[in-house]
């Protein structure tokens, strides 16, 4: 998620909005947003099951656990 972060202000100029979502619990996003310089400036989804990420239509990963 932090090198999305860093892409940030570049999307925005392109007019896309980041909506983060991962499988991790909320507590790992939260540590990852605190350890990232300045935060996480967008919104992140925890506890995404395989049936919402097909529901987004996102890539899912057998081996890693979502």
């Amino acid at each position: 998620m932090p090198s999305f972060q860093e892409l940030k202000a570049e999307l925005d100029e392109l007019g896309v909005t980041v909506i983060g979502a991962t499988v991790n619990t909320k507590e790992e996003v939260e540590d990852v947003a605190n350890n990232n310089p300045g935060g996480l400036t967008f919104p992140m989804a925890y506890g995404v099951t395989k049936e919402d990420a097909d529901a987004l239509g996102s890539w899912w990963s057998e081996d890693r656990g979502g």
